[in-house]
């Protein structure tokens, strides 16, 4: 799943380099936000109740 991530975001950043809506800094920076956001583990449930986010999936739940 990684790797088609990956070619997705790379494939994206092309296009829009190529219709020059972003420059090689943007992409840069980008990837680099990416891949430092990825790789920690935010505790998101405690600011937003029922929102789980583990490695492979993020989860919600509520009750009535």
């Amino acid at each position: 799943m990684g790797v088609l991530a990956y070619a997705i975001a790379t494939m994206t950043a092309a296009a829009r380099m190529e219709d020059r809506r972003h420059y090689m800094r943007d992409v840069t920076f980008g990837a680099a936000l990416g891949l430092a956001v990825g790789g920690t583990r935010v505790p998101v449930g405690r600011w937003l109740r029922g929102v789980g986010i583990g490695p492979r999936a993020v989860t919600y739940s509520t009750e009535f």
